[in-house]
């Protein structure tokens, strides 16, 4: 309720009536104090995570989402679903739920930049001094099908980027090092590949980001091409906080981070997936052994590539 005072200019004289009631009131802020908020109309579906589904990884179909904003905030102590719950503001569901052919191949427009842990525990033992770095080796190997099953894009005269993937490589324990830049040059990141020694030592993941990030900024072409870094490690950050920090930094740039935990990376799950971007499930491929990485290519090809084809087809659908 609200008053008003009325104020008189001067008081009655010689008899005559006196001014009426000197205060007036009226209703005010009638709705209620407290109020849910409002949600707005289901976003359209997110494309589907990947193309098709791994024969024998009954989990591996693709997803996709969809979500609700809000129309109207709360008013005072009302209440709201928060982003993420479901069902009210967070919807998922299966997609491409269809065995992938036996041979793939990328065909998504997308920068990635591989960045490789070759910190000292990668050590392969028992076994001689010369095969000490033989999961170091493995990782190599394993990015280099990554590249030849990619449909790289070409550049013309003018700079002009044609469909396809770019790769950079870059690796990391102390320092981070960029072995190639993000390039068409599939024959010039392969030997960047083949050129680069275990380096061991610690585990500055937090360097490697910030590498990869930097290299991705350096990228020219549509911008609609989407910029993926790829972690492949296998063991906690040596500076957890700072790790964390720099996964946030890249992931809030618009990068997409996927990560692949192997061996005793696997035993910090949950820092991991807080590594990767979000829904961890879509972006972190859990590798319990380094030989899983040739042994379940399909799987990891179908999580980083959006969209693939059969080569052997002789008329794709693209």
């Amino acid at each position: 309720m609200s008053q008003k005072l009325v104020a008189y200019k001067s008081p009655p004289e010689h008899g005559g009536t006196p001014c009426g009631a000197s205060v007036e009131s009226d209703s005010c802020n009638a709705h209620a104090c407290d109020a849910d908020c409002v949600l707005a109309d289901w976003s359209a579906w997110t494309p589907c995570s990947r193309s098709c589904r791994v024969k024998g990884f009954p989990s591996s179909a693709g997803h996709q989402y969809r979500t609700k904003g809000i129309q109207t905030p709360v008013i005072g102590t009302g209440k709201c679903p928060l982003p993420h719950s479901m069902p009210d503001r967070f919807e998922h569901q299966t997609c491409n739920d269809f065995n992938c052919p036996a041979n793939i191949k990328c065909i998504a427009n997308m920068d990635v930049v591989v960045v490789q842990d070759g910190s000292g525990s990668l050590w392969h033992w028992p076994g001689p001094r010369s095969s000490w770095d033989l999961n170091f080796r493995r990782c190599k190997d394993f990015t280099k099908e990554l590249i030849d099953k990619s449909d790289f894009a070409e550049e013309d005269s003018d700079g002009r980027i044609s469909p396809g993937a770019r790769f950079g490589y870059v690796v990391y324990s102390f320092n981070a090092v960029t072995k190639s830049q993000v390039t068409v040059d599939k024959a010039a990141v392969k030997s960047g590949i083949d050129g680069t020694a275990w380096p061991m030592g610690g585990t500055y993941t937090h360097r490697a980001l910030y590498k990869a990030q930097d290299l991705l900024k350096m990228t020219v072409g549509p911008n609609d091409r989407m910029h993926v870094i790829l972690l492949i490690t296998d063991g906690r950050a040596t500076n957890r906080a700072m790790a964390q920090q720099a996964a946030t930094t890249v992931k809030n740039a618009g990068i997409r981070l996927m990560v692949i935990p192997i061996k005793g990376a696997l035993r910090n799950k949950a820092e991991m997936c807080n590594t990767a971007s979000s829904p961890c499930e879509w972006n972190m491929v859990n590798t319990p052994k380094f030989t899983d990485l040739a042994k379940n290519m399909l799987i990891y090809l179908t999580n980083l590539c959006p969209t693939v084809v059969d080569p052997d087809d002789p008329n794709p659908v693209r």
